[in-house]
């Protein structure tokens, strides 16, 4: 067979080159795999770093942000402290004023209190003395006007003491409404530097949360580009091992393809000395074929026991045609072997389909019978299918896969009937009209193989 011809005259090429290609194939998706792997740690190593250097933008908006908030509760906190520093001055000038006041009212009533104790003295010895001494003031006097004088400097003195009382009381009055003011403003001012306070210690606990926040906003951004840089460092270390890696790469693919280069113009080599070998078999085999057909039925006869004796030497029971030949079918002797396999026993198993096949190759062997697959099986009367157009459907349409294997293993020799067996119909049919004077039969799969 040509293409077994083909194939015998390819293997030790291919045995021999296929090795080496293969290696270097090998080597090539190795290093093909290793510049991925490490293009995949670069974007990986990239996407780590903008990440970082995203989160640390972020924070550091974050951070001035906040700064922006602590400005302005550092200005309310500033501006809280000037009207707490303020009052304290307002509370202090109170408290002035009150010791001042304080201390007027204290004089006030000690000048009350002696003018009313002078006053008292004089109003008792007044009173003590009595009619005495006006009498003797009046007798004493030495004239008229010095008794009225007298008179006059009496009455003086209680009006003075009654002015003065009346001064006195006035300005203590005074001294206690004045007093009695600023101890409510005193109040007042204490009432509120007590809110300021609160209102200082209230932004001064924000300012510091907010300037401890903003210290790990620092330290989360420096922490954040620290790792940047770590990934940039990765990425630029991993650049450097990908050109490498993509030179190594370069260099194995360049002698990859040199050896494939050279392994292609062997295998060319080879394939056209097998072709040209299988050409030179093809054409002898024809030769003889010409040769036996225009033989005489003697010489038929010959040449096809010889056939059989080459065969037998082989153990496979067949004659050696080349499937790849085509026949005046127009088909290759293979495609018309797996096409009349697939009329006949398609359906039925491997071996009922190798019998089929054992059929046409032993009606080749026998000088009663044509000598090629094409005329056995367009040879009159033969098969059925070539009489209904099945044959010629199947053809167009293409036998199964395993008819195709089938028809491969008879061309090959496999054999599951006896050469002598060259008839085969169904057992209904054997079993309803047996043929006449027939040597021997035997059932496989769905057919009764037979001979005379």
């Amino acid at each position: 067979m040509k293409k077994m011809l083909l194939g015998l005259l390819l293997g030790t090429v291919l045995v021999i080159g296929s090795w080496s290609v293969s290696i270097r194939a090998d080597e090539v998706k190795e290093r093909e795999s290793e510049v991925q792997e490490i293009e995949d740690t670069i974007k990986k190593e990239e996407e780590r770093q903008k990440k970082a250097e995203e989160n640390a933008a972020w924070v550091r908006v974050l951070r001035n942000r906040l700064q922006k908030e602590l400005d302005a509760a550092q200005l309310e906190l500033d501006a809280i402290l000037d009207e707490l520093n303020d009052l304290n001055r307002q509370a202090e000038d109170t408290e002035e004023l009150v010791d001042y006041y304080l201390q007027q009212r204290v004089e006030s009533e000690d000048r009350l209190a002696n003018q009313k104790a002078a006053m008292a003295l004089r109003i008792q010895y007044t009173y003590e003395t009595g009619s005495a001494s006006f009498w003797e003031i009046l007798f004493g006097a030495r004239s008229l006007g010095e008794i009225l004088n007298s008179a006059e400097y009496i009455r003086s003195m209680s009006s003075y003491d009654k002015d003065m009382m009346t001064e006195y009381e006035a300005t203590l009055a005074e001294c206690s409404e004045n007093l009695s003011l600023m101890m409510e403003e005193q109040d007042r001012l204490v009432a509120l530097l007590e809110q300021s306070a609160e209102k200082e210690a209230e932004y001064t606990a924000k300012t510091d949360e907010m300037l401890a926040k903003i210290n790990q906003y620092n330290a989360s951004a420096a922490e954040y580009t620290e790792q940047a840089l770590v990934y940039a460092d990765e990425v630029a270390r991993q650049q450097e091992k990908l050109e490498e890696a993509k030179e190594a790469a370069r260099i194995a693919a360049e002698e990859a393809a040199r050896r494939e280069q050279e392994e292609k113009e062997r295998q060319a080599r080879a394939e056209a000395a097998a072709k040209a070998a299988a050409e030179a078999e093809q054409a002898r085999i024809q030769s003889e074929r010409e040769a036996l057909l225009a033989a005489t039925p003697e010489e038929k006869k010959a040449a096809q026991e010889a056939a059989l004796i080459a065969s037998d030497r082989r153990a496979v029971g067949s004659i050696i045609i080349d499937g790849d030949l085509y026949n005046p079918s127009g088909y290759t002797n293979l495609q018309l072997l797996a096409a009349i396999i697939d009329c006949e026993a398609g359906g039925q198993t491997y071996e009922g389909k190798v019998a089929v096949g054992n059929v046409i190759m032993n009606r080749i062997l026998d000088p009663r019978f044509q000598t090629t697959i094409y005329d056995v099986v367009y040879g009159p009367g033969q098969f059925s299918p070539v009489k209904n157009g099945f044959l010629a459907r199947k053809l167009k349409q293409g036998a199964t896969e395993a008819c195709y294997e089938a028809a491969r293993d008879v061309l090959d020799g496999v054999c599951v009937i006896p050469r002598e067996y060259l008839y085969f119909c169904t057992p209904e049919l054997f079993a309803k009209k047996p043929p006449k004077n027939y040597k021997s039969a035997i059932t496989v799969c769905w057919h009764v193989f037979y001979y005379y």
